[in-house]
């Protein structure tokens, strides 16, 4: 019975560890950063979800106008009963929200979200300038230092940024 297990974990093993060589091996070459205002000793790189690279694939496939396309779909299956209004809350990866501090141009603007986000102004908080903006300010820990997600900071900052939209929701 062990010996019918073992290949099998080995070609499970085998994936796993060229998955975790490759972020390593990306994490080393790509996330070397301008003094980002993060709080950890280490200024000079950042961690990033390995899956935030993938995205270049998917928006490319994906495309905007399929994704806008979906988008509406889904605005108006739940805005069908007349009192429900659609919003989608995006949130920038890390990749994306320090775009301006990774040293890598050709990373730097690899997220359509942006442009996503402007197509659908009724729909999409615009929470990706709102931390991108924080960040630019020099303000510390927007994403934690050694996490890919938001700090209270982060958060505080999406929570306003979504109670904005709600009440005036053409102005962003």
């Amino acid at each position: 019975m062990a010996g019918g297990t073992r290949p099998m974990l080995a070609c499970y093993w085998r994936p796993f560890c060229s998955i975790t060589q490759s972020a390593r091996r990306l994490s080393r070459e790509y996330m070397r950063v301008l003094m980002a205002a993060f709080s950890s000793v280490n200024k000079r790189s950042m961690l990033v979800y390995k899956d935030d690279f993938r995205k270049i694939e998917w928006w490319r496939d994906m495309g905007l106008r399929e994704m806008g396309c979906r988008i509406e779909r889904m605005r108006n299956q739940v805005e069908a009963n007349g009192h429900t209004r659609f919003v989608l809350m995006v949130a920038p990866d890390k990749l994306t929200a320090y775009a301006d501090f990774i040293r890598d141009k050709e990373l730097r603007n690899i997220s359509l979200l942006s442009e996503l986000a402007s197509h659908l102004p009724e729909v999409v908080p615009r929470l990706d300038l709102t931390l991108v903006s924080a960040i630019r300010r020099r303000e510390q820990d927007v994403y934690m230092p050694n996490d890919t997600h938001w700090s209270s900071t982060g958060y505080q900052i999406a929570a306003e940024t979504l109670l904005d939209f709600l009440h005036h929701p053409t102005t962003q």
